[in-house]
């Protein structure tokens, strides 16, 4: 059986839904299948393909979710590394914190996954395999030393370096087969980690750079397309899990949400700035060819502050 089968069952089978579906069995949608899909492809000798992935999805389309389950797999039924160490990496200790109750919530809910776990403050141990799922925050200085085998970095797109990644993953050069999922809404700095992540993922998506470790599945506008962020019929095209989204509470988000927020977080597109004030595009469209004239009144403000915020 390909591994991605393996997750796929494994999920569908022992894995259930949280908050008001709490329960529930998790059956993947289409668009989740293929994220499993790419990320445990394997090669002509049956080895994973992939070392990293980068996923993108909007809020509110079950990344949390997902990635749970995933690192929930890979702690108990990977059979790629006999004794696994799987990393739940985070921004900060709090961040860090919501990814570890989901995999325990998981665990708890499954007989046959807490018959084989024991799950602690900071770590849950699989008795099957003698292996750990620990979670760690950029804020905390814990990941040097650590060599894991399986790596879900959450919410890329709010680390400010790269120190913690970069541990993580020299880290895991002792593993056979090591796999580091990023998962991510957009930003709005092509120059930070995930900025830069994302720009290589075009690349490779293109077929400039040539990669077969690394994968990329972007749900979200291109970049740099000009698009209506109001139009119901992309919005939909840009958040694959629609059809269990709260429509009303969606819409209801937009009326109070500025609209850089509202294109990286509810589009998964990515914004020139985090915020702003105008629309996109309202200074450009106040261009003119025009030229003062010799003795024209002009008038010119000046914004000064002590906190070290600039405005022209």
């Amino acid at each position: 059986m390909k591994q991605a089968e393996r997750v796929t069952n494994f999920i569908e089978q022992f894995c259930t839904l949280t908050h008001s579906h709490r329960g529930m069995p998790f059956i993947l949608a289409d668009f989740q299948k293929e994220i499993i899909d790419t990320i445990f492809a394997e090669d002509e000798q049956g080895r994973r393909k992939v070392r990293t992935a980068l996923i993108g999805l909007s809020r509110k389309n079950g990344k949390s979710l997902l990635s749970s389950a995933i690192a929930v797999y890979m702690l108990i039924a990977d059979d790629r590394d006999a004794m696994p160490l799987v990393v739940c990496a985070a921004s900060d200790r709090q961040q860090a914190r919501l990814v570890h109750d989901e995999c325990k919530r998981i665990i708890q809910d499954s007989p046959e996954l807490s018959s084989v776990c024991s799950i602690q403050k900071n770590e849950i141990r699989s008795h099957r395999n003698n292996g750990v799922l620990r979670v760690v925050s950029a804020d905390a200085g814990s990941a040097q030393g650590m060599a894991p085998s399986a790596v879900i970095y959450d919410e890329a797109h709010v680390f400010k370096n790269d120190e913690l990644y970069q541990a993580l993953t020299l880290g895991s050069g002792a593993r056979s087969e090591p796999l580091f999922i990023n998962i991510s809404t957009a930003g709005f700095d092509l120059t930070s980690p995930l900025g830069r992540q994302y720009t290589y993922g075009l690349k490779v998506q293109s077929g400039e750079i040539k990669d077969d470790s690394f994968a990329m599945i972007w749900h979200g506008p291109p970049l740099n397309s000009d698009f209506d962020p109001d139009d119901p019929e992309v919005l939909k095209a840009c958040n694959p899990a629609w059809p269990w989204l709260n429509h009303d509470e969606f819409h209801a988000a937009h009326k109070s949400t500025p609209q850089a927020a509202w294109i990286r977080f509810r589009w998964n597109g990515w914004t020139k700035t985090e915020n702003h004030w105008l629309p996109q595009g309202a200074f450009d469209a106040c261009k003119s060819k025009r030229r003062l004239q010799e003795g024209e009144a002009v008038v010119l403000g000046f914004d000064g502050s002590w906190s070290g915020d600039s405005t022209a």
